[in-house]
């Protein structure tokens, strides 16, 4: 007869006894309700989940509140003007990791019932709207088609002095565009060689074409700036021409202006040099232009030109009161213009007043060279079309 002090197998039964030591909740097979029951994550990891967590959101924030101060800080000296080269979709796939990273953390710590975890996530998606608007205002505007209705078009770009083989392809290019206005900086040869295409179709007229592209391109060159009008002749005035710093003064025939909107057309060429204060360079533009508009009694309908400045740039803003960059209310697609190949940054710009019809921008690679150019297509205003 077997003992009451041991089981089957001979083992004493006892209170040490292994199968005494646990009690049958302890015993029953693990289930995945009882998994699901458990914490996900221990009250030492999750303390642990938050202070990383802290930190990455610390570290985005300072991010964006340097790029916020970032045309603030640029003009206090030369040196640290780089910082508002950076373009704002540079700032937002800088912060990106750091926000994947705080939001997955924000997730597991809301898991482990940290109260302070939906502020994070809330927090960590806050940059990537600020930016994300940024961007979508200064250097990219998706899905925007133009509306030509009635408009006229202006080309405007930086040519970088091209060689005399390669200025035949700029001219094709542009000239496929079928402008009204075509302003190019720094031409090359370019202008020599426009004139010989025009003067051999005035010797051999009409080959078939119609409308405005039937019409003689009138060029005037003045260095270093081109002006290509169809079949009407500008007039052009230097402004300044000093310490790299140039603009020209474009007075429009009558009905080129008619049509444009416009009569004055500033068009501006500022040296690339970064060592030089971009703010002490804008503000001497600023008041050649002004010394001339005083002295013409007429003011500026539109300014064209390679600025070497990007949309943040403060000094931008204040060069001529009333006059704002028109790619932030009528760009289309991707608005950079430097390099061509693969432009990455816009320092080409269309500003204009209230008083000009609605204008779209957007650029136009013309085969050669280190800029994109830009294709305004401008409509007469309200006014104007009903007056007609």
């Amino acid at each position: 007869m077997a003992s009451r002090g041991l089981d089957p197998s001979g083992t004493s039964k006892t209170t040490g006894s292994p199968v005494f030591a646990k009690g049958p909740a302890e015993l029953a097979r693990e289930t995945l309700q009882n998994r699901r029951s458990r914490p996900v994550i221990s009250s030492k990891a999750a303390n642990g989940l938050s202070t990383v967590l802290m930190v990455v959101l610390v570290a985005q924030w300072i991010i964006i509140g340097v790029w916020g101060t970032a045309p603030t800080i640029s003009e206090w000296h030369r040196y640290v003007q780089p910082l508002v080269w950076i373009p704002d979709w540079v700032w937002l796939v800088g912060i990106l990791p750091l926000g994947v990273v705080g939001i997955t953390l924000g997730i597991r710590s809301r898991r482990s019932g940290c109260l302070k975890a939906g502020f994070s996530i809330l927090a960590m998606a806050v940059p990537f709207v600020v930016l994300s608007v940024s961007v979508w205002q200064r250097e990219w505007k998706p899905g925007v088609s133009a509306d030509s209705t009635s408009a006229s078009r202006i080309i405007f770009l930086n040519a970088s002095d091209p060689p005399r083989e390669n200025a035949g392809g700029i001219i094709d290019a542009v000239e496929a565009l079928d402008a009204d206005l075509v302003v190019i900086v720094n031409p090359g040869w370019i202008a020599p060689a426009w004139r010989q295409r025009v003067a051999a179709g005035a010797l051999n007229p009409s080959d078939g074409r119609s409308g405005s592209a039937a019409t003689p391109w009138v060029i005037r060159w003045m260095t270093p700036i081109l002006v290509a009008s169809r079949g009407q002749t500008v007039k052009l005035r230097t402004v300044i021409r000093r310490g790299g710093i140039k603009a020209v003064r474009i007075s429009l025939p009558e009905e080129l202006s008619v049509s444009l909107g416009m009569s004055q057309v500033m068009v501006v060429d500022l040296p690339s040099d970064w060592h030089r204060s971009r703010t002490g360079i804008v503000k001497e533009l600023g008041v050649a232009i002004q010394s001339d508009m005083d002295r013409r009694g007429e003011g500026v309908d539109l300014v064209l030109g390679d600025f070497n400045l990007t949309p943040r740039t403060r000094a931008l803003a204040s060069l001529l009161p009333g006059m704002h960059d028109l790619f932030v209310t009528g760009g289309i697609g991707w608005g950079a213009t430097w390099p061509r190949e693969n432009p990455v940054i816009r320092i080409d710009f269309a500003l204009g007043g209230d008083m000009l019809g609605p204008t779209s921008v957007e650029t136009f690679n013309p085969g050669t060279g280190g800029h994109r150019g830009l294709i305004l297509e401008v409509k007469a205003p309200a006014e104007a079309e009903a007056s007609r």
